[in-house]
């Protein structure tokens, strides 16, 4: 619904910009983290205002103010509630998009549709950003799921757990949606694998997503620490995507194959694996920030690995810089991810370990990543719990 622009401090609804100084933002966007849930005067202090001189509750009352007639123009599903006695609460409502009956075309929507999954595919953030807003002008509708990778890769993840339109959907796609969140914010690997392989055996796992449960599950494998299992899995995937001619798996897959040879440094088989990627890289006609974002790191890694650091820390940078440029909060995760788990496994360069734990930590603190995994646990165990309709049944 919102998009923040974190560089410029601007706030983006649909064609309309806001733009707000830098503690405007910072409030604003937690607020919107947290909306419908109240906050004392305190409480954004501590957050919004961390260790910087001696701020006061006018400091919050004043921004707040300023805040409400910026957002004044928007105020039909948009306001800041005060809650007397407490302090202030951020409340929402879901604008109307429903397209416009004149405009409405099957055709375009086919279209459409066919554009918004490529652009999700390819890390294209930006233009995923202008499908999803602009649909109600346009005469096109977007499918609900469509929304909810929106929505989870511009970081509102909070909305998910709680979006009434999941509830409705196949039990394996609820689990699908809401285990990815999980494996984003567990750090205990293993509880992330006790799940999937639960999803596994009741052969929960949803047909629309085709091995993108069976890619986080190699991933998790990797950080736990388990090659064997880890080999077998993207094993398994690259055969799979190959019987299924699944070409848009491709690279991402040849990618991923690399992450066990540069741990295990087999050199001879990683010469093969990383021709084998440039080659198809060479041959791609649109640019995917995803995999490029993942190319530049595990040729810096590789690179790091050959003791050339001044090279390895160029390239590592510029595919942070890719990941960024993507606007989308899952090609920021899978980099870092990444990159922190080989820098334990394999590089051990301390300066590239904590410059990037540190961007880990601050999404860590900027998405709470600590109170949605206990939020997404307990949908995980609610879902598992659950027994199976009959259409379920009849597929397992």
């Amino acid at each position: 619904m919102l998009h923040f622009n974190t560089n410029q401090y601007v706030v983006r609804f649909r064609t309309e910009e806001i733009k707000l100084l830098p503690k405007e933002f910072r409030l604003l966007h937690f607020l919107f983290q947290h909306k419908n849930q109240t906050f004392s005067r305190d409480q954004l202090l501590d957050y919004v205002w961390e260790n910087e001189g001696e701020p006061t509750d006018r400091t919050v009352d004043d921004h707040i103010y300023r805040l409400r007639k910026k957002l004044k123009k928007w105020d039909h599903f948009i306001w800041i509630e005060t809650v007397r006695g407490v302090g202030y609460r951020l409340i929402m409502n879901q604008p109307r998009m429903m397209p416009n009956p004149s405009l409405y075309n099957p055709e375009i929507e086919k279209h459409m549709i066919h554009l918004l999954s490529n652009y999700l595919m390819h890390g294209q953030g930006e233009a995923v950003r202008i499908l999803i807003e602009n649909q109600e002008a346009l005469g096109y509708r977007i499918p609900h799921e469509y929304f909810i990778l929106y929505k989870l890769n511009q970081g509102d993840i909070d909305w998910l757990l709680y979006d009434v339109q999941i509830e409705q959907m196949p039990l394996e796609e609820r689990l699908y949606f809401i285990v990815t969140i999980y494996y984003v914010v567990q750090k205990q690997v293993e509880k992330t694998l006790y799940y999937m392989d639960q999803i596994f055996a009741r052969k929960l796992v949803p047909k629309r997503f085709p091995l993108s449960l069976e890619a986080l599950r190699f991933l998790s494998l990797v950080e736990a620490g388990d090659m064997e299992k880890a080999v077998k899995q993207i094993t398994a995937i690259s055969h799979r995507a190959n019987q299924e001619n699944l070409e848009k798996w491709r690279i991402p897959l040849s990618l991923l194959e690399m992450i066990p040879l540069l741990i295990s440094h087999n050199k001879k088989k990683l010469k093969r694996q990383r021709k084998k990627v440039h080659h198809f890289l060479k041959e791609r006609t649109k640019q995917d920030l995803h995999e490029l974002a993942l190319y530049h790191l595990l040729e810096g890694i590789n690179l790091l690995i050959h003791q050339n650091e001044h090279e390895g820390k160029k390239w590592i940078n510029r595919g942070w810089e890719i990941a960024i440029q993507s606007q989308m909060l899952s090609v920021k995760i899978s980099f870092l991810r990444i990159l922190l788990l080989l820098c334990r496994m394999c590089i051990h360069c301390e300066e590239i370990e904590s410059e990037y734990q540190k961007k880990w930590n601050d999404l860590e603190k900027e998405y709470q990543f600590e109170e949605i995994k206990k939020k997404a646990e307990q949908k995980i165990k609610d879902y598992l719990n659950q027994p199976l309709s009959a259409a379920e049944n009849r597929a397992v």
